[in-house]
């Protein structure tokens, strides 16, 4: 199946769903999970770590051949030495920085780079994140773009925190959120757009398994 499949990206704004539907439909299928925005969370926790700032481009982008990224029929590893970051990549401090990371064109290059190998070292792959359709995985058979409101997708966010005991009220997410959709939707190297040939799908209105669903019935053949 994963064979015959290849790659599928899943692009949307943050708390949209993509991340937690990506994960749902690597396991439906058997094939692999690449989470993207752990890979711009872990150079920027890195970052933060070290005390690098931001505006070093080129410290900040070493830090990519630090870290490595390893990928495994469970998804992705993330390793800085012996240490996992694990929950620490969803700290607020980190989610606050990351516009540091994400819009650094040499952190971009290399991590693509990383992410495209990725996908050649297995038969099928399923890509979630903010340009895998249109920059990274531009020739992928199956592409998909999820959207929300952004006071669901705040709700999500604060909820997904809250399983991982990081308490926040909920207009701080809020606000927070829309600062990051103001500049995903204006970043110089790589703004957030529906990718050519994407099926859209809101999910305001859904269940990840609603739309775990919708995306099967465009992947899989009918019986």
């Amino acid at each position: 199946m994963s064979a015959r499949i290849g790659v599928i990206t899943l692009d949307g704004s943050a708390g949209s769903g993509k991340s937690t539907v990506a994960r749902m439909l690597s396991e439906r299928l058997g094939i692999p999970h690449l989470d993207t925005g752990a890979m711009y969370r872990a150079v920027t926790w890195a970052a933060l770590r070290e005390g690098i700032p931001f505006e070093h481009s080129r410290r900040v982008a070493a830090l990519v051949k630090r870290l490595c990224f390893r990928m495994g029929p469970d998804g992705l590893d993330i390793r800085l030495g012996r240490r996992r970051p694990g929950g620490e990549l969803r700290a607020p401090e980190v989610s606050r920085a990351i516009h540091g990371v994400s819009h650094n064109r040499a952190v971009r290059r290399a991590l693509i780079r990383i992410q495209r190998a990725a996908a050649r070292s297995v038969s099928g792959l399923v890509a979630d994140g903010r340009d895998m359709g249109s920059v990274v995985f531009p020739d992928a058979r199956w592409k998909f773009f999820l959207d929300a409101d952004a006071s669901v997708r705040a709700r999500r966010i604060r909820r997904d925190l809250a399983r991982k005991g990081i308490l926040r009220p909920l207009s701080e997410v809020l606000r927070d959120l829309k600062r990051r959709d103001a500049g995903d939707r204006s970043a110089v190297v790589t703004p957030t757009v529906v990718p050519p040939g994407a099926i859209r799908i809101r999910t305001s209105l859904l269940t990840p398994a609603e739309t775990l669903r919708r995306i099967l019935r465009r992947i899989l053949p009918r019986r």
